[in-house]
């Protein structure tokens, strides 16, 4: 990006996904975030620019020497295929978007943007009631990519509006307009048919998604009212076509309220236009390309869960990687402590980075930077990474390994439902307390099958069995307790001195293995103790994977 909203001429950083695929990005207030979510947005926005696409011209970074023609937003791919670019050169020139490219119709008819504002609509439908009357709604946003049928790829949307256009030209007199009435009326009740079928398929979607995020409610269509095209009488009389009516229902706990604006909460208000939004997301079917040839099915949320609380929020996660793991997903917030939960959830295929302000002169421009794990990062300051030049500092490495302990285990004693003494402040709760509970929690390991020696070189297979272990192997958690007692201890660093480094190494180690141990233990399986430290051996050859 260049010249493009917060991004200016001089921005000099590429958001390069490396071997990650998905993104998830923290931006505070300003720091350019949104603007990354719209560029996307903008570029593969299919509809011209008459019919409300926005123009490079509007968007162009203000405070950039407005004689400056360079402006650009530009996808590259991961193979050869050719760049895709937005120009502010090409706006000008008339090429408004570049839709010669072999990728771009296809990306733009299956790509999907939501920020917060947006969902708001979704359930402020209908003049405030948002069981009225959403047709409109569902024609401008919902069901623009979905096709009419398994048989036919033309669109909900797009067939409107062809109904429409074909509904305002002006009739003939004599046969000629009873033949075009009857063809307009047959494509009127194909449509009808249609979106009632689709309709049915929608509402079961919706209601297997909504209990992820809450429940004991429910969303029901009404059967819809059919469009029609007649002639009416007296004054204004002529030709008229009459819109289709979509009518929902929210039910809770059995209730159906008349206004569910003053009823529901903001929480489930917004889970039940996510689930409204994602049904109909995959519902969508983009052009098919030739065989074996793929492309990115984008995905941008921009701070589309303000409405809902934290644990609402982390089922979110469950169905990125479910039903939309086929989809190329930025998942963008401002909020620290969602970020963090997140981060932690999700898997290496994901790529963490943040977005800050930075003041240029009279103006901020967007600064990023990669968000490696805690882990990587004391290895930076030890020195363990050939790639940096970066001075060994023990101390700096202290404070990212007692950050990386904090992280796994807070994380361990929720998933694992460990109960720990209650505090009225949080803050007072020690990070040794969780240890201890931590260390202590057994659960059921599945024992895969093993070989034993008969004699007389045979063997023989015993069938695996379940057994109660530790989810922390005694050996990990040794390890850690010693590093517990001054290598993660705050008071411990005041004069640090480089013979410390060893102990540091020794830590990390410990680290990565206990959060191997409880990744496994997550899956239900016990870790291999022959495995211990091989994975962070490789990662210190290697280094840590960047873009």
């Amino acid at each position: 990006m260049c010249g493009y909203r917060a991004f200016p001429a001089a921005w000099g950083d590429t958001l390069a996904l490396g071997p990650g695929r998905h993104l998830l990005l923290h931006g505070e207030n300003g720091s350019g975030k949104s603007s990354l979510g719209l560029a996307l947005r903008d570029l593969l926005d299919p509809r011209t620019e008459a019919e409300g696409a926005v123009p490079f011209t509007q968007v162009r970074h203000v405070f950039d020497d407005q004689t400056f023609t360079g402006g650009h937003v530009t996808l590259h791919f991961d193979d050869d295929t050719a760049p895709m670019a937005w120009t502010y050169n090409g706006a000008a020139a008339g090429q408004f978007r570049p839709t010669a490219h072999a990728l771009w119709d296809p990306m733009a008819r299956s790509a999907a943007w939501m920020d917060y504002q947006r969902l708001r609509r979704l359930y402020e439908a209908g003049a405030g009631q948002f069981l009225d009357d959403i047709f409109p709604i569902c024609r401008d946003l919902l069901l623009v990519d979905v096709p009419l049928s398994e048989t036919n790829p033309v669109c909900f949307s797009a067939e409107w509006k062809a109904i429409c256009e074909q509904a305002s030209i002006r009739r003939p007199i004599g046969p000629r307009a009873s033949y075009l009435i009857t063809a307009l009326r047959r494509r009127i009740n194909l449509f009808n048919a249609a979106l009632a079928g689709f309709i049915q398929v929608w509402q079961a979607a919706a209601n297997r998604l909504l209990p992820r995020f809450v429940d004991s409610t429910e969303l029901t269509f009404e059967p819809p009212t059919d469009a029609t095209y007649n002639y009416v009488t007296g004054r204004g009389a002529g030709w008229r076509l009459t819109a289709p009516k979509l009518r929902l229902h929210l039910r809770y706990r059995g209730h159906v309220p008349t206004n569910p604006l003053a009823f529901l909460n903001e929480a489930r208000l917004t889970a039940c236009a996510l689930a409204l939004w994602f049904a109909a997301l995959l519902r969508t079917r983009p052009r098919t390309l030739a065989p074996g040839q793929t492309y990115p099915r984008v995905l941008v949320l921009d701070d589309v869960l303000l409405g809902l609380d934290m644990d609402h929020r982390r089922p979110l996660l469950e169905v990125l990687e479910g039903p939309f793991a086929e989809w190329q997903v930025l998942l963008l917030t401002h909020n620290r402590a969602w970020y963090e939960l997140a981060r932690q959830r999700l898997p290496e295929d994901w790529h963490r980075a943040e977005l800050f302000a930075v003041r240029v002169g009279d103006h901020e421009a967007p600064l990023l930077k990669d968000d490696e794990d805690h882990l990587y990062r004391a290895l930076h300051f030890l020195g363990e990474d050939p790639s940096t030049a970066r001075a060994i500092d023990v101390k700096a490495a202290a404070v990212h390994l007692r950050t990386k302990m904090e992280l796994i285990v807070k994380a361990a004693c929720e998933d694992f439902n460990i109960r720990v003494p209650y505090q009225r402040d949080v803050r007072q709760l020690q990070l040794s307390t969780l240890w201890g509970f931590l260390i202590g929690h057994e659960q059921e390991f599945a024992l895969p099958p093993r070989w034993i020696s008969i004699g007389q070189g045979r063997q023989k297979q015993l069938p695996g069995k379940r057994v109660m272990l530790r989810i922390v192997p005694p050996e990990v958690a040794r390890r850690v307790a010693l590093s517990l007692s001054w290598v993660l201890n705050p008071l411990s660093h005041s004069q640090t001195v480089e013979r410390h480094r060893g102990e540091m190494l020794d830590a990390a180690f410990a680290l990565d293995d206990l959060e191997r141990a409880l990744n496994y233990a997550r899956r239900g399986q016990p870790l291999d103790a022959d495995d211990l430290r091989q994975r962070l051996l490789r990662l210190i050859a290697i280094g840590p994977p960047r873009t």
